[in-house]
């Protein structure tokens, strides 16, 4: 290769270690621009309650995705009085599963998949959520498509603590340890969603201040053609 090009300040540390000589640009992941985002239609096209909580998880839900430790956090959360909702955003593959584990922790009324959504209506959807939740382990210094959809719409984000997920703001990407506490973490933050505020509005100011540094399509794209024409 006569370059490299890498999402985060983490990869970049791990390629200049194997290849110190080797020329490298650092871009965010370049995520379409949610258009006309208008928060409450989307709840409302989606059927929230005006008082629900809605944690929102994009795509299939896995056990590598958190699965226990979100379901275990909804209910702690329900335990704490929070009104909320698990949405799954996207196709039910292994919706059974999902639904069978809920039932387990006894929340299986509070789980519910939109199924297929169109393309042009996808991008706009984390909008409607009070919290997105991204709990998997960014093994191969990756970032995460689905926790930038989230900061687009202007939706904090709670991450797995790892590696290069820390680089995102706290107030936009607040972190989730991994192991035993990440439920308990998970029932705060939506606890904290509930009680809203000058605080969440913050965050959600926060969350698309990230978006707007890092991710605009046109902006990496401009990125990484000044570092081909560099090379």
């Amino acid at each position: 290769a006569k370059g490299v090009i890498v999402p985060s300040r983490w990869g970049e540390g791990v390629m200049a270690r194997a290849f110190p000589n080797l020329p490298m640009a650092r871009v965010g992941l370049a995520v379409a621009e949610p258009r006309n985002v208008v928060r409450a239609a989307e709840r409302g096209r989606l059927g929230i309650l005006p008082d629900e909580v809605v944690l929102m998880h994009l795509g299939f839900l896995t056990p590598e995705k958190g699965l226990e430790q979100i379901l275990t956090g909804v209910a702690a959360a329900k335990k704490m009085g929070v009104p909320v909702r698990l949405l799954l955003a996207g196709e039910g593959r292994g919706l059974e599963d999902v639904r069978e584990a809920a039932a387990a922790v006894g929340i299986e009324g509070s789980v519910r998949a939109t199924g297929w959504v169109e393309p042009e209506s996808f991008p706009a959807i984390p909008a409607a959520a009070d919290r997105g939740v991204v709990l998997r382990t960014p093994s191969a210094g990756e970032t995460s498509a689905a926790a930038v959809r989230f900061l687009a719409a202007g939706t904090p984000v709670a991450v797995s603590g790892l590696r290069q997920f820390l680089e995102w703001p706290e107030e936009a990407a607040p972190r989730i340890t991994p192991g035993a506490s990440a439920p308990a973490e998970l029932a705060r933050l939506l606890a904290d969603a509930q009680a809203g505020g000058k605080a969440w509005e913050l965050r959600r100011s926060a969350a698309r201040a990230a978006y707007e540094e890092s991710h605009r399509p046109a902006d990496v794209a401009n990125a990484i053609v000044r570092f081909l024409e560099d090379l």
